[in-house]
């Protein structure tokens, strides 16, 4: 946490504890249409797999996970913001109490989230190993990406638990004697490790998928099917802006902290909505799915034998 100067301190306007200016229900309204949203798509995605397709696998109930997670981390954001917790008004209108509380549950958010966006991750690598030609380079790339992504989430928490020891230093309003490690450098390795890791899970069916024999719109169309994600990477991106702004670059933590908490949320919602949307074009009319499967699928003899797992895949 970051503690203004005193002569930083002195330059703020008097306290306004009755009535201080606020940001609004405007976040309150966003998390709660994403949120919609995403539990909308997770749960026709598992109608899909499991009375449709009756064949649920792995993927499936990672993102179940990852959706009960964006769930805890939006019901985080929604508290945190709200006047009671004071990050939504200027850091000299909150009280001790607030700072504190805020603080608090600030560190339960950031707990929350990596397992929101890990396994978020984790669903869409499983559904790659699934799908992944045995001993082909998507299939070892997959592993480990896999395999980085299990262990960032563990060193993840084991710093955002011991950058101050003892524990509640975390909190502490007044921030003197504390024996904390500086915020920004373990925060900049979440943050950027994070927008890399989804870019790196996003790019990597490319190769794939640009070497299926297929005409090129055709191709164009399923990379695009698989590329949905590019809306979570941009959202990890503006979510890693606002972490470094707050954490540098303001002392008004509380106010700018707002949009941070606002990515944060939005992020793990993106993540639930764009891997869930491949799945539901089973749900398109009938018609309408049989000219979407014409028209990313070849026909039989322009099909590869190294990647028939991919387009089964494709086929639903």
């Amino acid at each position: 946490m970051r503690y203004p100067l005193p002569e930083v301190v002195k330059s703020w306007p008097p306290p306004n504890q009755v009535d201080p200016e606020s940001k609004g229900p405007s976040l309150l309204i966003i998390e709660s249409i994403s949120l919609s949203i995403a539990l909308i798509c997770i749960l026709l995605r598992l109608y899909v797999r499991t009375f449709m397709m009756r064949k649920s696998w792995w993927d499936d109930w990672l993102k179940v996970g990852a959706a009960i997670f964006s769930i805890l981390v939006t019901v985080c954001v929604i508290v945190d913001t709200d006047l009671r917790y004071g990050w939504n008004i200027h850091v000299w209108d909150t009280t001790f109490v607030q700072r504190m509380q805020g603080r608090q549950i600030s560190l339960l958010g950031q707990t929350l989230f990596v397992f929101a966006s890990g396994l978020s991750k984790l669903s869409v690598l499983t559904s790659y190993l699934r799908i992944a030609p045995l001993g082909s380079t998507f299939q070892r790339g997959t592993q480990v990406i896999t395999g980085a992504v299990i262990a960032m989430m563990i060193i993840f928490l084991i710093v955002t638990w011991t950058q101050c020891i003892p524990i509640w230093h975390n909190w502490d309003p007044i921030g003197q004697d504390m024996n904390c490690m500086a915020e920004w450098p373990p925060l900049a390795g979440q943050t950027v490790t994070s927008v890399i890791t989804d870019i790196l899970v996003y790019l990597l069916p490319m190769p794939t998928l640009f070497r299926l024999r297929l005409q090129i719109l055709q191709r164009i169309v399923l990379m695009i099917l698989f590329s949905l994600g590019i809306v979570v990477v941009a959202a990890g991106i503006m979510r890693a802006w606002w972490t470094y702004y707050v954490v540098e670059m303001t002392y008004d933590i509380t106010w700018d902290g707002f949009d941070l908490w606002m990515w944060t949320a939005l992020e793990a919602n993106f993540a639930i909505i764009c891997g869930c949307v491949p799945v539901l074009r089973r749900l398109l009319p009938a018609p309408m799915h049989n000219i979407v499967r014409w028209w990313i699928c070849p026909q039989r003899g322009q099909r590869s034998m190294v990647l028939a797992g991919l387009q089964q895949r494709i086929r639903g």
